[in-house]
């Protein structure tokens, strides 16, 4: 049964020899963050209430987790559909502007900035 088992202790003599291996260590190719080499601009982790608005008398509050110049995720507090073309206000950062959905999955939704 291997969860019950307490693993083996590691004793000082064989962190000594791995420390002074004579190896060098393994190349590693430099990577960003996953999905940065498609992104066009940094996101910036924000914390933000905002709402978003479609016509004619649509409305869902969510936080917006992380914005950039060309868009931002929002996570909702209960799964919801909205349409593809709606507004999104955020106070704190000072937006009030058109987007569209790029995803939605569950409570949290893409969006791109129209304008």
């Amino acid at each position: 049964m291997v969860f019950g088992k307490k693993p083996p202790g590691i004793r000082k003599s064989q962190i000594e020899r791995a420390l002074s291996s004579s190896q060098p260590a393994p190349a590693i190719a430099p990577s960003g963050p996953k999905g940065h080499g498609k992104r066009k601009s940094p996101r910036e982790k924000v914390w933000a209430p905002c709402r978003l608005i479609w016509p004619p008398n649509g409305r869902a509050d969510g936080v917006c987790i992380d914005v950039s110049e060309t868009g931002a995720r929002i996570r909702f507090s209960h799964k919801i559909i909205v349409p593809d073309h709606l507004t999104m206000i955020c106070a704190r950062h000072g937006l009030n502007t058109e987007c569209e959905i790029v995803r939605q999955d569950g409570f949290d939704a893409a969006v791109r900035f129209l304008s």
